[in-house]
């Protein structure tokens, strides 16, 4: 039984003289006869039953049950081809022994006729549309699809629903489920005509200012769209958007952060990945990279670029030559300073945690014209392996006792200036000084590129080694401590940060950091011993 909040409106011949029609009226009886009822013009499915009967599926629509039927009406042919139609399209469009009545939105997704297993599955779900008073969308998703039909999801919307035939409800729709027939532009720019339609903002975006971003979603093989909602758009600051806007690189940059060439459904294994080994591909304009999650528990896909972070509300839209995800933030325009930016990061919770007990966070949570950071941030890895080889190190490092001792480790990857610095700036500083290395705060830090491509920096991996070990070191052997930089650029408000995996410190005792100046060489007993006699004798000529 289902509660709801109108009343079914009763199907009904639009003549007396077709009386009869309105007894024993089975979904495909309506389907054969549609233009006799009263469904107005708009709601004549006279193709669909042409199409029906071409594929021999139309004696499907008379099954006893309660079903739910969706009919696309005669104009949504005017813009899908009829060949794309064929028996498993025609199966996708009855979902057996259910009933998906309009009131009950969002549903969750149900298995059509169209599932078999091993083969083709389409799942179907009723969404409502997201506009102020909007109409009911059905969604298909195609699961699994084989070498006629692809893959991912199409949404077409009720335009008349809720109709009662003697085997279950029947709901017409604007286009065909299942039949991915338009191009990624074709599909933004026909939704955002409607200006309550959730891709308006950004369809207007793209005729604008798109230029050639347009035609590289027209020419595009296959490819992965992130289309800001409206929601985005009323979200983002519109002067820092429309300055970007304004400048041709930087709106290049803006517009390929949100498409990438490869296509990545949400329930792409890939996606999976976490931390570390989160799964990244280069943006289309290749100075950026995206990164990509899926959490299967909570069914969420998000989104990262160049430091701003995404939700998809509406994932695995399909078209001939991609997918689409609907996303509910901009990317490339940052909105948390850096201490918001560690704080909401999973991936940088200890370093969070080091920076609060140090009392570094209040100062990454300042925002002045003239202070910038350029924050090198060890990833949770990074810290447990400093566990794992440098045990007593780890300690000094939790000492509340010493708290000097893990401030000047963070500081040792910290710059602040009246700039802040991209990873590739960091490198050509480094190439640029004598010493090869990029004073911080703390230290001094090399930083360095390989496969280098001045263009596509999105394929270029980045390093970072820390050589003062070294220098205090006798072994001729010895090796600079050095990490790989995970994530880089990560825009905020105040500055940049880049993620590394590995700590720049080693097995030097506590006091040496931050008070043995570079070049004295560390690692020798003798030396060992000067260095904690002259600590003595400092410390007892203070008390007398």
């Amino acid at each position: 039984m289902f509660i709801i909040d109108s009343v079914l409106e009763p199907l009904l011949p639009i003549s007396f003289k077709n009386a009869s029609y309105t007894q024993g009226v089975t979904a495909g009886k309506l389907l054969q006869r549609s233009t006799l009822y009263n469904l107005g013009e708009d709601g004549w499915a006279r193709i669909f039953f042409q199409l029906a009967k071409t594929n021999k599926r139309d004696k499907m629509f008379d099954v006893k049950g309660k079903h739910t039927f969706f009919f696309p009406i005669d104009s949504a042919f005017d813009v899908i081809a009829r060949e794309f139609v064929d028996a498993k399209v025609m199966e996708a469009h009855i979902v057996p022994q259910q009933l998906l009545l309009t009131t009950l939105i969002p549903t969750g997704e149900v298995s059509t006729v169209a599932w078999e297993q091993g083969g083709v599955k389409v799942n179907v779900s009723l969404q409502p549309s997201g506009a102020v008073g909007g109409t009911v969308m059905v969604r298909s998703n195609t699961i699994s699809g084989d070498r006629v039909h692809g893959t991912g999801m199409v949404v077409s919307r009720i335009v008349k629903g809720n109709i009662p035939v003697q085997n279950g409800i029947v709901h017409l729709i604007d286009k065909p489920l299942m039949v991915v027939a338009r191009s990624l532009y074709d599909y933004v720019m026909e939704e955002g005509k409607d200006r309550n339609n959730r891709l308006y903002s950004f369809a207007q975006m793209i005729r604008d200012k798109g230029g050639s971003f347009g035609e590289a979603l027209l020419e595009s093989k296959d490819g992965t769209l992130l289309a800001p909602s409206n929601e985005a758009f009323r979200k983002v600051d519109r002067n820092r958007l429309n300055y970007i806007l304004g400048h041709q690189n930087l709106r290049n940059e803006i517009f390929g952060l949100h498409f990438v060439r490869e296509r990545l459904g949400s329930h792409d294994l890939k996606l999976r990945a976490t931390g570390e080994e989160m799964y990244s591909v280069a943006a289309s304009w290749a100075t950026n990279r995206v990164w990509f999650n899926f959490e299967p528990k909570t069914e969420t896909l998000t989104v990262e670029g160049r430091g701003s972070n995404a939700t998809a509300l509406e994932t695995d839209i399909g078209t001939y030559n991609g997918v689409i995800h609907v996303i509910d933030s901009f990317l490339g325009i940052p909105h948390m300073s850096v201490a918001e930016k560690m704080r909401s990061d999973p991936l940088l919770s200890h370093s969070w945690s080091l920076s609060i007990a140090t009392r570094l966070s209040k100062l990454f949570a300042e925002v002045h014209p003239n202070k910038r950071f350029t924050f090198i941030v060890p990833t949770n890895n990074a810290w447990e392996k400093v566990k794992r080889d440098f045990s007593t190190v780890f300690l000094s490092l939790t000492d509340i006792n010493n708290p000097d001792y893990p401030t000047n480790i963070l500081r040792r990857h910290l710059i602040i200036s009246d700039r802040d610095f991209t990873i590739e700036q960091l490198v050509e500083r480094s190439l640029r000084s004598t010493k090869k290395t990029v004073n911080t705060e703390g230290g001094e830090l090399r930083f360095s590129a390989v496969n280098i491509d001045e263009q596509f920096t999105a394929y270029n991996d980045y390093y970072i080694s820390w050589e003062e070990s070294c220098r205090r070191s006798f072994d001729p052997k010895c090796s600079p401590v050095k990490g790989k930089i995970v994530r880089p650029n990560i825009e905020c408000t105040n500055g940049y940060i880049h993620i590394v995996d590995t700590v720049m410190l080693d097995d030097s005792p506590p006091w040496l950091v931050g008070g043995v100046p570079a070049g004295v060489p560390w690692g020798s007993g003798i030396l060992v011993l000067a260095v904690l006699t002259q600590y003595v004798a400092t410390y007892l000529s203070a008390c007398l």
